[in-house]
């Protein structure tokens, strides 16, 4: 199964500002929110000037986790895929299935296996395809001659990268462990949260989140024990 697709620079740039700042930004925006008040809280209830303290942490953590998981994401992706979408104004790109992963047969048949592929998604005019090293594949809706030809060709991929993901992801799962030491569970929970979102997968995600929780909950209770 394959599919010949054209698109523009104009066409991807404008796809990564809507996948980096668009794309779910309700969610995104609560998830930034708990977690910075979170670790704001926990920096500050135990010090002497509380809201003074809890303000500036939580403007000082959520410019920093702002950059660190939106805009920077979203710079190295357009710095590591400048090369690759100056040559898509001047050709097709040829997309080939096969029990491996997926062929791009237009760059010298370059085989992408299953495993390198982060994950797979609709948004209104595409299926988008993002490798781990930040590479992007947009293959535009309307290079299919039905509905139904775009949703068998996506479902394959999906299917793909579920049963791929399900294998990578059971390790991370004991390093959830950790999150029963305080501070460092905190640090823990916050890589296998964002982890388990990037792979998304989600008892990834519920262990990280659980590990955060922890922490903040730990001090809680210490404080009222010591007192």
């Amino acid at each position: 199964m394959n599919v010949i697709i054209k698109t523009t620079t104009k066409e991807y740039n404008d796809f990564y500002k809507y996948y980096f700042f668009k794309r779910k930004q309700y969610l995104k925006i609560f998830i930034l929110f708990l977690v910075t008040f979170l670790v704001s809280y926990n920096e500050a209830f135990r010090q002497l000037h509380y809201l003074t303290i809890f303000f500036i942490s939580f403007f000082i953590l959520g410019t920093i986790f702002f950059c660190l998981f939106f805009l920077f994401p979203y710079l190295i992706t357009l710095y590591q895929s400048s090369n690759f979408i100056k040559k898509i104004n001047v050709e097709h790109i040829n997309l080939f299935i096969s029990d491996q992963g997926f062929v791009n047969i237009n760059d010298n048949n370059i085989l992408f296996k299953w495993k390198q592929i982060q994950s797979v998604g609709l948004s209104d005019m595409y299926i988008f395809i993002r490798l781990f090293n930040n590479r992007f594949f947009l293959i535009p809706k309307y290079g299919f001659a039905t509905k139904d030809a775009y949703r068998s060709w996506f479902s394959i991929f999906e299917e793909e990268i579920k049963y791929n993901r399900t294998i990578n992801a059971r390790h991370l799962y004991y390093w959830g462990l950790l999150g029963i030491v305080p501070n460092i569970g905190l640090i823990t929970g916050f890589i296998l949260f964002f982890k388990g979102i990037k792979i998304k997968d989600r008892p990834l995600i519920i262990i990280g989140l659980v590990d955060i929780l922890y922490t903040p909950l730990f001090w809680y209770i210490f404080e009222r024990l010591v007192k």
